[in-house]
């Protein structure tokens, strides 16, 4: 999935709108969508623990609080998207904004650490956790099921008491 496709299924102009009413930029806004929208990108393709940037991850905060944020996850990564806030730094969180890091050079070519859109010209850098937000993401995975419908067994189960299911076919087994 492309930047452009993620783009179109987020509410852009009501997380804009909150952001400006929140003293952001628009510069600081526009650069919050695009890292955003490519850590979602990320996300969908590697299924792995990332951390998004700062600006990121304030886009982040304000879509979670929208009753439409599992909606728009599932739509567009297929699964719940879990935020995990951490408040100090750790072997862990480093090892992931390093990953978060390769990742988003090797597919879009843009390193985090200049600060948003300004492409990689060394992408030697050491690692910084300057542009690191102090949180990660992961994707929700199903369960692993091996029912077929022919060996389901009947079940009288209402919405109350169904536990929560957020699976796709990208994810069926």
């Amino acid at each position: 999935m492309q930047i452009e496709n993620v783009k179109a299924k987020l509410p852009v102009d009501a997380l804009t709108e909150i952001m400006l009413g929140e003293g952001f930029s628009h510069g600081d806004i526009k650069v919050g969508m695009e890292e955003y929208c490519r850590l979602l990108v990320l996300l969908r393709s590697n299924r792995e623990p990332l951390r998004p940037t700062k600006l990121g991850d304030e886009v982040l905060h304000l879509h979670l609080k929208m009753a439409r944020f599992d909606h728009d996850c599932l739509d567009i990564l297929g699964a719940k998207l879990n935020h995990y806030a951490s408040d100090r730094e750790s072997v862990e969180l480093t090892a992931m904004w390093q990953r978060t890091r390769e990742l988003t050079i090797a597919t879009f070519g843009i390193d985090p650490l200049t600060g948003g859109n300004r492409h990689v010209s060394d992408k030697s850098h050491p690692v910084v956790n300057e542009q690191a937000a102090p949180c990660h993401v992961t994707l929700e995975q199903a369960a692993p099921c091996h029912v077929t419908l022919e060996q389901a067994a009947p079940c009288h189960v209402t919405l109350e008491q169904a536990a929560p299911c957020h699976v796709t076919l990208e994810q069926a087994a």
